[in-house]
């Protein structure tokens, strides 16, 4: 798990929770797997709305209820109990898709339905 360019990583998934935020010239879907992997995977596809290259953080929630399974080397880590962030840069235009997995049944996705938060955007000249 970790960072992918690949956006059709959840392709074959349906997934149980499908969340789009958009914040400061980024848009943030995050989409939570179930079916697809041997855990459950949240999944995040981080679009980079602007001109120049920009520097990107966001924090997720994962509930002290719902443990991490894997969070991969792609940018991630552990804020405190319930939080994760993960940083990375966009080119101009640039979509990634970044994964973590969970250490969950399907059932407890719902708790995993909460949108992600762009913490920081910081285009380049």
């Amino acid at each position: 798990m970790g960072a992918t360019n690949h956006s059709d990583l959840t392709a074959a998934a349906d997934p149980a929770v499908s969340i789009t935020v958009v914040v400061a010239g980024v848009r943030v879907e995050k989409a939570v797997v179930t079916d697809a992997f041997p855990v459950p995977v949240v999944a995040l596809s981080v679009d980079s709305l602007h001109d120049d290259p920009a520097t990107v953080r966001i924090v997720d929630e994962v509930p002290a209820s719902v443990p991490l399974a894997d969070l991969g080397n792609g940018g991630w880590e552990t804020v405190d109990d319930e939080r994760i962030a993960w940083s990375g840069r966009l080119a101009a235009g640039e979509e990634l898709v970044t994964t973590y997995g969970v250490d969950a049944d399907a059932a407890d996705a719902d708790a995993l339905e909460t949108p992600p938060t762009v913490e920081a955007v910081e285009p380049e000249p």
